[in-house]
């Protein structure tokens, strides 16, 4: 999983071969976390699955999960 921030976005990439998995984003890391589903389908680039996302509205944490 590689997170990169360029200005107001946040570009997610991950290898295809983990297409199994979902994405989730938190608010917080403070207990009881709250994981939400990251709805913005990816685009494939070579290897890598891609989500762009706006970063303006603050800070996020994010995981992959086997559903």
């Amino acid at each position: 999983l590689n997170v990169e921030r360029t200005g107001n976005t946040v570009t997610i990439s991950c290898l295809h071969s983990l297409a199994g998995f979902a994405l989730e984003a938190a608010e917080s890391l403070a207990a009881p976390v709250t994981w939400t589903p990251v709805t913005t389908t990816p685009t494939r680039n070579g290897l890598y699955d891609t989500i762009v996302l706006d970063a303006s509205s603050g800070g996020q944490y994010f995981r992959l999960r086997r559903p």
